[in-house]
């Protein structure tokens, strides 16, 4: 009976031990996602300050004409409900 005992408590101590392991790895994972969160939401924002930039240079750079150029020397980019929507987009909220 002794035996017994003792092997249903070294086998309760491995599954605690296993238990910590598992609630240690999730933690892990759970810390990795927010962290992978925030790189995304970060990464979203610039990309959108970077069309926002890239929008404005357009404008600037169609002031500006070569000699014996009578249209502008950047043609605009198109106008696609995609690229309209993109830079009307509120920065995103960080996490």
């Amino acid at each position: 009976m002794g035996q017994v005992v003792g092997n249903i408590a070294a086998q309760s101590q491995e599954q605690a031990q296993q238990i910590s392991d598992i609630n240690r790895a999730l933690g892990d994972l759970r810390d990795s996602t927010q962290e992978l969160a925030q790189l995304a939401t970060d990464s979203a924002n610039s990309s959108q300050a970077l069309g926002h930039q890239a929008h404005g240079l357009i404008t600037e750079m169609q002031s500006f004409r070569l000699p014996q150029e009578t249209g502008p020397i950047v043609h605009p980019l198109p106008q696609t409900a995609h690229t309209d929507a993109l830079i009307a987009q509120p920065p995103l909220r960080k996490l």
